[in-house]
């Protein structure tokens, strides 16, 4: 009866799948096309934005750090603070304002906030942060990048461009890159997604089911002395 007590109490606290991590990317990394902004250059803008469309999301989920890429794997930071802000956004993606505050229809949180040293970024560039819970069904995603900048090395680095192919999917830099040659080019962005519940018991049904596993426990202990 212990076992089969045991085995009750098992399910009872794994009962909750948990379903793995997973990644969403806009866009597909190559070394064709890139820009230093807004990282490695400058701008006359010390923010930056970039919407990404709802659609591609299939429902509600949580995330948990947010890479970029340099396919060609040289180059260094800026030396800047930069503060990342995720939210839900009514701006259409093929048509973002150069008016940051014009994107921003919903209350930003803070992701994180990240101070460069001009290191090298490696080919694979990701800030971890406060997971941010996301509901396409509310709008857009928008990452909000404000940054202060101290120097720029002149070793560069380059982050990968989606194609244009992507437009209307993912917004394009020339709002803030200040550039007309970024139109139709986005930085390719893959948003890592933590972990999460498929089925969340309500905390009356898990009481109760507390309940009655402590119910059983003397009529496992009765049956044992009866046998």
């Amino acid at each position: 009866m212990k076992k089969m007590f045991k085995v009750l109490l098992a399910v009872t606290l794994v009962g909750t799948p948990v379903l793995a991590a997973q990644a969403v990317t806009f866009g597909t990394p190559n070394v064709g096309q890139g820009d230093c902004f807004p990282f490695g250059c400058p701008s006359f803008h010390n923010q930056f934005e970039q919407v990404y469309s709802s659609t591609v999301f299939t429902g509600p989920l949580s995330i948990s750090s947010i890479s970029f890429y340099n396919s060609i794997g040289t180059g260094v930071l800026g030396y800047d603070s930069y503060s990342v802000y995720l939210s839900q956004t009514s701006a259409n993606p093929a048509s973002l304002s150069g008016t940051p505050s014009a994107n921003v229809t919903g209350p930003e949180t803070l992701f994180g906030t990240y101070v460069s040293s001009g290191g090298a970024t490696g080919s694979v560039f990701t800030l971890s942060g406060t997971a941010f819970n996301y509901d396409p069904s509310l709008g857009n995603l928008l990452l909000d990048i404000k940054f202060s900048v101290t120097n720029f090395n002149q070793n560069i680095a380059y982050f990968d461009l989606a194609t244009t192919s992507t437009v209307g999917v993912v917004s394009d830099e020339s709002p803030f890159a200040g550039d007309d040659d970024m139109k139709g080019k986005g930085l390719v962005t893959t948003f890592n997604l933590g972990s999460t519940a498929a089925v969340t018991p309500e905390p009356a049904t898990m009481t109760l089911m507390a309940i009655g596993l402590v119910g059983m426990v003397p009529a496992f202990r009765r049956r044992k002395r009866q046998g």
